[in-house]
């Protein structure tokens, strides 16, 4: 049987519409730009660091000036928030299975078996886990624009409390900017704030395999959207309503 697409990055969008997620739905992958590279880098700069403590100077197969603008965004700034907090673990993958409320370390996106998961698990990566002894710290690394949603930290809160068998999770996003970073706006969720969020995603993954799409402002980040009947029917209703205004139909 084959996988559904869901990961844990993509959650927030699945909450809106999950069609594109189910495992029979088309996907028509969009290749990753400059900036998706750039962010690759450094994150690749990030686990260099953790995990060996050295800072890089190249980026082997990325464009010069790609490689510099992932290390001016690995700052010394950056890199002395990231030296306030004793990280255990950098780049873990790991798998949530909504149905059983359980996490298992696995692979990481990229890496060969990811995408070969059961009906009810969700994949992700979390970029650096700190855990004391009443609660995990998870820290997501950005270098885009500032995220409006939450919805990927609260399931790598809920994998993480799972997988390190701790009752509390403090999350945040940490944003990497050209010589700076912003700091995270940390949220501190406690076991039943993990256990609702752990019920919403167990609803939504009962309901993936048979759910029906639904358009919205949302769509421009689906890869599926090309074969999408709701975005379609929308795309030809907008060009209807445009032709009215205009004056076609009068």
């Amino acid at each position: 049987m084959k996988a559904h697409h869901l990961s844990m990055s993509r959650v927030a969008l699945a909450h809106l519409c999950a069609w594109s997620f189910r495992a029979d739905a088309p996907q028509h992958p969009r290749p990753a730009g400059a900036p998706a590279r750039i962010g690759s880098g450094t994150h690749k700069a990030l686990e260099a660091y953790v995990k060996k403590g050295e800072v890089v100077t190249d980026l082997p197969g990325m464009a010069p000036e790609e490689v510099a603008e992932a290390l001016a965004f690995f700052s010394p700034a950056l890199r002395a928030y990231v030296d306030t907090i004793p990280w255990i673990a950098c780049e873990i993958g790991l798998r949530y299975d909504a149905r059983t409320d359980a996490a298992t370390a696995g692979p990481r996106r990229g890496e060969p078996f990811y995408s070969e998961i059961g009906p009810t698990v969700i994949p992700g990566t979390l970029d650096l886990v700190s855990v004391e002894p009443d609660i995990v710290t998870v820290l997501d690394l950005k270098t885009g624009k500032k995220v409006e949603d939450r919805e990927q930290l609260y399931v790598q809160a809920v994998a993480a409390t799972r997988f390190y068998d701790v009752p509390k999770a403090r999350v945040g996003y940490l944003y990497a900017r050209n010589t700076k970073c912003d700091e995270p706006e940390w949220e501190t969720l406690d076991a039943d704030a993990l256990d609702a969020h752990a019920g919403r995603l167990s609803r939504l993954m009962r309901r993936l395999p048979t759910v029906e799409p639904k358009a919205g402002d949302y769509c421009w980040k689906c890869d599926s959207r090309p074969s999408c009947p709701a975005f379609g029917a929308q795309q030809a209703n907008d060009s209807g309503r445009e032709l009215e205004e205009a004056g076609f139909f009068g």
